[in-house]
């Protein structure tokens, strides 16, 4: 989880970025086996990313305008200093790109290509949630699912802290 750059009520948005609100919302779903989620929730998961990137990169592919329009709205709700660097079109999207068939094809393959990673990662993490379940239940630890998410919490608390400092030291620099 990262912090949302454009939520509508900046106390939430905080709240959600802050490094413990997404440690315990990851180790209290981590209590959840990914097993005992519904069949429709697990493909969903697994089949969502890469359908969905294959959609939005051959939509954007067609109509770059749009995607232009969507980087011109990002840019002047930052806050940065990217003014100028929108005005001399240095952001995705701002090259003269044909659109149409021509435009949807040629931004198919990195779409499905990047769709593919992020399923793929589902995948293995979904694989990966039971293997680890397993191989705690074999090493005799009694509430295996209750280790897990002490653990996952910890780590994203680390990861998001993490994160931030290093994104504050940079703005600082």
């Amino acid at each position: 989880m990262s912090h949302p750059h454009h939520a509508h009520d900046p106390g939430i948005a905080d709240l959600l970025g802050h490094p413990w609100t997404q440690g315990i919302i990851t180790g209290v779903l981590t209590l959840i086996p990914a097993r005992n989620y519904p069949r429709w929730l697990r493909r969903s998961l697994v089949w969502g990313p890469l359908a969905s990137a294959s959609i939005a990169s051959a939509y954007f592919g067609a109509k770059p305008q749009v995607m232009q329009q969507l980087v011109r709205k990002h840019v002047a709700e930052d806050d940065s200093d990217d003014s100028d660097a929108l005005e001399n079109g240095k952001y995705a999207g701002e090259q003269k790109t044909s659109g149409g068939v021509r435009g949807a094809t040629r931004m198919l393959i990195p779409g499905v290509a990047i769709g593919a990673v992020f399923s793929g990662s589902i995948a293995v993490a979904l694989w990966a949630d039971e293997k680890m379940d397993r191989a705690l239940r074999r090493a005799g630890v009694r509430a295996p699912r209750l280790v897990m998410g002490v653990v996952a919490g910890a780590l994203t608390w680390w990861s998001v802290t993490t994160e931030q400092r290093d994104r504050e030291s940079s703005t600082h620099d």
